[in-house]
């Protein structure tokens, strides 16, 4: 019979992970990156179970996140010393870490006033 299926549909967990790094690196501009995944349900290597540890050479840090936030799989958790508005991430770049950390602060009070903004429009919108 015509249409029926009979196997899968080609994706596999190697597909997936290519995937998200390719993504993340058209979407972000990173000079490369790196995943790591755990699929068992213990720590492994340092990295969380069920969870995938991503690791981004670039310069622009809020690329980056936007890059993760959109084309991580739904229901898997990240890890990393770079956390954004709950993604994590490790952020492979040559500052020190004072910089480094003054650009999350910065980068997360910029994404939480844009949160705010868009509540408030969307409270006028209701007002009208």
């Amino acid at each position: 019979m015509g249409g029926e299926f009979t196997g899968h549909v080609g994706i596999t967990r190697f597909s997936l992970v290519e995937n998200l790094k390719q993504n993340i690196l058209i979407s972000s501009e990173a000079e490369n990156v790196w995943i790591k995944e755990n699929r068992s349900c213990e720590d492994t290597d340092g990295i969380a179970p069920y969870s995938i540890s991503i690791f981004v050479e670039g310069d622009n840090l809020e690329k980056i996140y936007r890059a993760i936030e959109l084309h991580r799989p739904i229901g898997i958790s990240t890890n990393g010393d770079v956390n954004i508005r709950g993604e994590r991430f490790y952020w492979v770049v040559d500052i020190d870490y004072k910089e480094q950390q003054n650009l999350i602060k910065k980068i997360n009070r910029k994404l939480h006033k844009e949160e705010l903004l868009k509540q408030l429009a969307e409270l006028e919108e209701d007002d009208e």
